[in-house]
């Protein structure tokens, strides 16, 4: 959502509305200097039209390849049936589309805590909120209908330092402060603040939402995974936070209410089961040797569905299963058809 207003001199300055901030300003070059005495929106054609002694037309960014969703990998497709809409999400656009007739409806930018690209999406039991997490670790929420920036998560500060379970990885940069980046007080303090705080040290790689409980999952490649109460305004509380399962980057992620379980997979193959209610780590599935894409518990089954890179699913038994842990199928290269 945008603001577009001018003046006589022929000044034009684009504001967004979500967070008061002017996101452009150009002039309207007029060898008379005469200013403009008319200016009025296109919407169809998505272009401006300012009037003085001339005509000036100003385009909308568009897409380099109008055949295609957007200009950078899609790496998230979501449907909102409270909507009947669709999202896609890319590195640095999310935009959302009307199921029925396919035509896009918005386009929301900047979504992350700063200029990193967006790497996760997920939405709330009511299809409401939009969570999005970012390649520094930053974790946020949205208005969907909308795109007004809720909440900020933030981790605990010096946890990783503390706990020592960062791998290999160095230690995280420290925080910039308002003399660091040479800012003044008000909105903007608000803004330093909701871009320098992070849930994560590293890459929030998954998010999921857990309704039944109103909390926000959040996994990263900082090897940790944070649950974070949804239900207050502002910045989210973390619940907890559970380390110690990886030895890599966690890649996979999700969440049964049935079982009271959080599954996680990582780049190394390997697939942790914790206990969702005291965030304990119950266990480890027999490791694979290709990094985990995708988990999906088979409820109400105390069953685990997992596919990792090399185009295999494996089928594992989880608590309270007898047979926990253990690989009970696999299939590779299915045919359909």
């Amino acid at each position: 959502p945008q603001l577009v207003p001018a003046d006589v001199d022929g000044v034009i300055r684009v504001w967004d509305v979500r967070n008061f901030a002017c996101v452009q300003t150009f002039t309207v070059e007029d060898r008379w200097k005469a200013g403009i005495s008319r200016f009025v929106s296109v919407y169809p054609r998505k272009e401006l039209l300012a009037v003085g002694r001339a005509i000036h037309t100003f385009q909308y960014q568009h897409l380099d390849n109008p055949e295609l969703t957007d200009d950078t990998p899609v790496f998230a497709a979501l449907y909102n049936s409270t909507t009947t809409t669709l999202l896609t999400a890319s590195v640095k656009h999310v935009r959302i589309w009307d199921a029925r007739n396919g035509h896009l409806m918005r386009v929301y930018r900047d979504l992350s805590g700063g200029d990193d690209e967006l790497t996760a999406v997920a939405f709330d039991g009511d299809q409401r909120k939009l969570f999005v997490g970012d390649h520094s670790g930053h974790a946020l929420s949205y208005n969907y209908l909308n795109g007004a920036f809720m909440a900020n998560f933030e981790g605990e500060d010096g946890s990783d330092d503390e706990r020592g379970d960062r791998g290999d990885r160095p230690p995280p940069p420290p925080r910039p402060t308002t003399e660091d980046l040479d800012i003044g007080e008000g909105d903007e303090v608000a803004h330093l603040s909701q871009f320098t705080r992070r849930a994560h040290f590293a890459e929030v790689s998954k998010v999921c939402y857990a309704k039944e409980h109103n909390v926000v999952i959040t996994a990263s490649w900082d090897r940790s995974v944070h649950v974070y109460d949804d239900t207050e305004e502002g910045d989210s509380v973390l619940l907890r936070r559970m380390t110690g399962g990886h030895d890599a980057d966690i890649t996979a992620l999700c969440f049964s209410h049935n079982l009271s379980l959080i599954a996680t997979g990582g780049s190394n193959g390997t697939i942790v089961i914790w206990d969702f209610e005291f965030g304990r780590l119950l266990g480890k599935c027999d490791k694979i040797i290709s990094a985990i894409t995708n988990l999906a518990f088979v409820d109400p089954y105390p069953a685990l569905l997992s596919s990792d890179g090399s185009g295999t699913f494996h089928l594992w038994a989880v608590p309270p299963s007898d047979d926990r842990f253990r690989c009970l199928a696999a299939w590779n290269r299915l045919r359909i058809g």
